[in-house]
C-alpha cells in the first residue's frame, strides 16, 4: 500500500515564556521551523510509532513502511 498525505502543523510561539502568544512574523525564521519539523518526520522514528499502531489496529505485522515528506512550505506565518 501507499498513501500521500499533506502535513499541516499550526504552531504558535511563547517567545518570552510568559504564556502570551507572538505576533511577530520576523521573531522566528520559518525555514528553520520548516526544516526541523521535515527532519523529524524524516527521521523514521514516527514511521516506528505508526507501526506499532497500525499493527496494534489491525492485528498484521508490517514488513516496511516508509514515511517522507519530500517538501515544506510556510503557507500561513504568525497571525
Amino acid at each position: 500500500m501507499k498513501f500521500r498525505f499533506t502535513v499541516e502543523v499550526d504552531i504558535d510561539f511563547d517567545l518570552e515564556c510568559d504564556g502570551e502568544v507572538s505576533t511577530e512574523a520576523e521573531s522566528v525564521d520559518s525555514d528553520d521551523v520548516g526544516q526541523t519539523i521535515v527532519a523529524k518526520l524524516n527521521d523514521g522514528s514516527i514511521a516506528d510509532e505508526l507501526v506499532d499502531e497500525i499493527t496494534d489496529v489491525t492485528g498484521w505485522c508490517i514488513n516496511s513502511l516508509k514515511l517522507t515528506v519530500p517538501d515544506a512550505e510556510c503557507i500561513d506565518y504568525l497571525d
